[in-house]
Parts: structure tokens; C-alpha cells; sequence
């Protein structure tokens, strides 16, 4: 989510009609007067013979009621625009916030949003950002920080890095998964011989998955950020740098690879 945040009030503007209309007609019934287009020479009329026909007055207990009911609604729709209404100061980021970035404020901004409950997704602005404190899913410059985006630096110092996949993120594979990587080498048409596949990484944490827009006739590539041991970088770079198909398989929830 980018930039400012404008929330339109026009449905409660709407809301707000629709409550007035409702009581409104009820209550010009309860205090005895005409309904339904009619006059008060009709409502005159329609008394029981012998019983004389006169306005309610102020103390007429419908009438209270009514106005009660009408009080009520009025300060309830007030209210829910005022809630609408209200903003909210959250972080930003100013710059590009890669996976593994350490945060600090300089790299923020503080943005004025609309967003009523939605805005408890997102680190209020005034935050204390913890030393250490690090980007676990990548975040672009100028939309709001998720909470879910931060982490604390947990002392392996591993290494984000990028597997591109040529086809579609298997199932189970999101953020906080553990995955093994494979490898497999890619063999010319001409070639009888079989791919060989071969394990790269084992037990690697996906802090990010990114899946690329669809569109008629085309096929995009997609993006998993991963937080690598340093002994391992190497491997990985490898098989990406020899051009080797890259695939990953999702581990049972608990395995620690």
C-alpha cells in the first residue's frame, strides 16, 4: 500500500439518510399525525364517532420515544463518521527495505493514513525500532512498514538471497516455511541423457514469496527470498551462475532441514 490513504464517507452520508427516513415516518405515526400523503382533515375524519381528534402534545409518551429513537440514531451516525475520519501515523519506508536490511528511523518516513482497524497491520509511527531489528520480507520504497516485515536479528548472520523458479511456487511454500533447494542440470534437446537433480540447500527459512501478475500469453518467473547460512552462499550461487533449474520442496511444519 502506497502513498496517503483517503477513506470516502459517502456511504455513511447515504447510511445516514436511509436511518432518518426510517424513523422519521414512524414517528410523525406515533405522534398522530398524517401518513401515507394524507391530510390532517383525513385524519379527522377517520376518529371514532363521537371522539374528538387533537395533536399530541409534548408530553405524549410517543412522542418521547420517538425523539429518543431519533437522537440515538443521529448521534450513532455521527459517531461512525468521526471513526472514518480519523487518521492515523504510521511508518513508511523511504527508501527500499531488501530482505536482511537492518532498520533504523532514517530509513522511514511517516505517513497520515485511513485505515480503522486495518491499522493495527502496520508499525505506528513513534515506534521504538530495536537495534538489530531486520527486514524479513521486503518492503518498496514508499509503502507503509508491516509488522510482519520486521524481525530481530538472530545471531546465525545469514545471508538473504533470491531463488527464481521457472514455473509456479509449490504448495506449502509461503513466508516461514523451511525448504530444501534442488538443483538440476539443464541438457541440450540433443542429449539422450536423463536431468540430474541435486540437493543445494537443505532446511532454509522463505522470509518472502513473490508471485508474479498473470496475463493472456505470458508466463512470468517467480521469487523466493530465503535466509541462507554463509557456509552455504556458495552453493547456491553456483548453481545459479551455471544456469541449473532451481526448484524447492516445502518441509513438514516443525522440521528444522
Amino acid at each position: 500500500m502506497t502513498g496517503r490513504v483517503i477513506l470516502s464517507t459517502g456511504w455513511l452520508e447515504v447510511l445516514c439518510l436511509r436511518v432518518a427516513s426510517a424513523i422519521v415516518k414512524p414517528l410523525v405515526a406515533l405522534v398522530g399525525g398524517p401518513d401515507d400523503g394524507g391530510t390532517v382533515a383525513q385524519a379527522r375524519t377517520q376518529t371514532a364517532p363521537g371522539s374528538r381528534w387533537r395533536p399530541a402534545g409534548w408530553k405524549e409518551p410517543r412522542l418521547i420515544v420517538g425523539v429518543i429513537l431519533l437522537l440515538v440514531s443521529v448521534l450513532g451516525v455521527v459517531g461512525l463518521v468521526r471513526a472514518a475520519q480519523q487518521s492515523q501515523a504510521v511508518f513508511a519506508a523511504a527508501v527500499d527495505l531488501p530482505v536482511g536490511t537492518e532498520v533504523s528511523t532514517a530509513d522511514l518516513r511517516v505517513e497520515e493514513v485511513r485505515l480503522g482497524e486495518a491499522g493495527q497491520a502496520y508499525v505506528a509511527a513513534g515506534t521504538a525500532i530495536a537495534p538489530g531489528t531486520r527486514v524479513i520480507a521486503a518492503v518498496k520504497e514508499g509503502e507503509l512498514l508491516p509488522t510482519r516485515s520486521l524481525g530481530a536479528d538472530d545471531g546465525t548472520g545469514r545471508r538473504p538471497m533470491t531463488i527464481q523458479l521457472d514455473g509456479t511456487v509449490p504448495a506449502g511454500v509461503s513466508a516461514g516455511s523451511k525448504v530444501d533447494v534442488y538443483a538440476t542440470v539443464q541438457r541440450s534437446s540433443a542429449s539422450n541423457e536423463a536431468p540430474v537433480s541435486r540437493i543445494v540447500l537443505s532446511g532454509v527459512e522463505v522470509t518472502q514469496v513473490q508471485v508474479p501478475e498473470q496475463s493472456v500469453g505470458t508466463a512470468g518467473e517467480s521469487l523466493i527470498h530465503v535466509l541462507v547460512d554463509p557456509r552455504d552462499v556458495a552453493a547456491l550461487v553456483s548453481a545459479r551462475g551455471s544456469g541449473d533449474l532451481l526448484d524447492v520442496v516445502a518441509l513438514p511444519a516443525g522440521a528444522t532441514g
